[in-house]
């Protein structure tokens, strides 16, 4: 727990007693009235009872959630009490929070399967000193937009107990099981990435939450259910094409369900065609245009009965429009290159990124222009952060060609293609070529797949000959 606010003698109690105690377990829930209003809401009148003892943990709030399987209900705005003021036992103020607002004063991990959802409320404190240490009264009435079939309230979720939340069967059937994030309503989601590798990386990141969605309730998953799970994103103003990838949590073995994907722009109505699969994880790439809203939604259906429940979504949506994913071409060799005298005296100073770090499987083709030295020769090398420890050298393919500026497809043969027999093994070196002219050097790195090895930045010198060319080859000019 984030705060256990104990005086020493209680300290020394909690390690007397090696039970548990949550005394928490006998808070209660009364329902004072239920109205409908005739305007598909309905307002609950309730009285919430927390039970405290000396050995609990502090109490800082509590949350009532208002559920239903086959929909999502939600608080009506302004039809609750903004607080509750210090009066009997409790001794500091609670506030309320909704939606996107709770756990925002509290700030406590306990709190966190609560946060942004629109069917609860919660009462905060978010002092150092507990708000209430004996039992505590509350009566709240607020307006519920949906229908409800079951009250949940969690007399202190500080506690970290289940025996301190009380469930209120409404005894209601609201009908079928429906997705709480349809089309019409695209809220399961998610995280847009501004680079592929970034959601690579991301998906890739076991404990990473950050594109998670988390259903509540959960929703059953018997054979020939079916639910439109969407999340909906506004792409930029450079964005041409963007990668989709869905991931699902159920209660049970993987193979109990398939899994469709629609993209939508404009609503619901307008699909945008797929480009093929996502280079990772299980999705698509689609082209889009910049500055529009899309849904981007995943139908599930399970077809056996091995899945009990339907918990998670995961959406991964990232820009995967090529900006700055290559370096210069033949006909405009532009990417930055260093020239130093001789091998020895190398410095890697001009190097190249790209705007996002590429994930391979790839394949990236940079063009520099360097000029030969007085007595006709050019060497190169180069060195590469590959974002992982977990790249091996040589793991990242490297070919190149070497022409004369401006005479693009006319490649010269022959040359020493690793002089100094680097681990890369990327060190050619020319000799035979024409005096202080101008070539291009273009070369090609070939990621693997996985997600060992990455392209974060690019560094290469053009040298000169030491005079010791012994190990160097005549050219032949064309």
């Amino acid at each position: 727990m984030k705060r256990i606010i104990r005086i020493l003698a209680i300290l020394c109690l909690l390690l007397i007693h090696s039970i548990n105690n949550y005394a928490c377990d006998g808070s209660t829930i009364v329902i004072n009235s239920e109205t409908d209003n005739g305007d598909g809401t309905t307002t609950y009148c309730l009285t919430l009872t927390t039970e405290l003892g000396n050995l609990d943990l502090g109490f800082y709030g509590f949350v009532l959630q208002f559920n239903s399987l086959s929909n999502t209900p939600s608080i009506v705005a302004g039809t609750y009490p903004t607080s509750f003021s210090p009066s009997g036992n409790l001794s500091e103020t609670l506030n309320a929070t909704t939606g996107s607002t709770i756990n925002t004063i509290v700030n406590d991990s306990d709190w966190n399967s609560y946060e942004n959802m629109n069917n609860a409320i919660s009462y905060e404190h978010g002092g150092i000193f507990s708000a209430a240490s004996n039992d505590v009264t509350f009566v709240i009435c607020v307006d519920i937009a949906g229908c409800v079939e079951e009250i949940l309230f969690d007399s202190s979720p500080n506690s970290g107990s289940n025996q301190c939340i009380i469930i209120e069967d409404l005894g209601v059937n609201c009908g079928t099981v429906s997705s709480p994030c349809e089309c019409n309503n695209p809220v399961c989601g998610g995280a847009h990435f501004n680079c592929p590798s970034e959601a690579q990386n991301d998906y890739n990141d076991f404990f990473s939450t950050t594109a998670l969605y988390d259903i509540s309730p959960d929703l059953p998953a018997s054979s020939g259910t079916n639910y439109e799970l969407c999340w909906q994103y506004t792409t930029s103003p450079t964005e041409t094409e963007v990668g989709f990838v869905n991931a699902i949590g159920v209660l049970g073995p993987g193979n109990c369900f398939n899994r469709t994907f629609n993209v939508y722009e404009s609503g619901c109505g307008t699909t945008v065609s797929s480009n093929g699969p996502t280079p990772f994880g299980n999705g698509n790439l689609y082209t889009v245009s910049p500055n529009t809203t899309y849904n981007f939604c995943v139908n599930i259906e399970f077809i056996t009965n091995d899945c009990s429940s339907l918990t998670e979504n995961w959406v991964w949506i990232y820009d995967n429009s090529g900006s700055g994913s290559s370096c210069g071409t033949c006909a405009s060799p532009s990417c930055p290159i260093g020239a130093v005298p001789t091998y020895n005296d190398r410095s890697y100073l001009s190097c190249w990124s790209p705007d996002c770090a590429i994930s391979g499987p790839a394949t990236i083709t940079n063009c520099f222009s360097a000029t030969s030295d007085a007595s006709g020769f050019l060497g190169f090398a180069n060195i590469i952060d590959d974002g992982s420890f977990l790249c091996l050298p040589g793991d990242i393919g490297i070919s190149w060609e070497l022409q004369l500026d401006g005479d693009c497809g006319n490649v010269i043969p022959n040359p020493v293609t690793n002089a100094n027999g680097v681990t890369s093994g990327f060190n050619p070196e020319y000799s035979g070529l024409t005096p202080n002219t101008n070539y291009t050097l273009c070369v090609t790195y070939n990621l693997p797949g996985g997600f060992d090895c990455n392209l974060v930045e690019v560094c290469v010198d053009a040298y000169g000959s030491n005079c010791n060319c012994s190990n160097s080859s005549t050219t032949t000019l064309p």
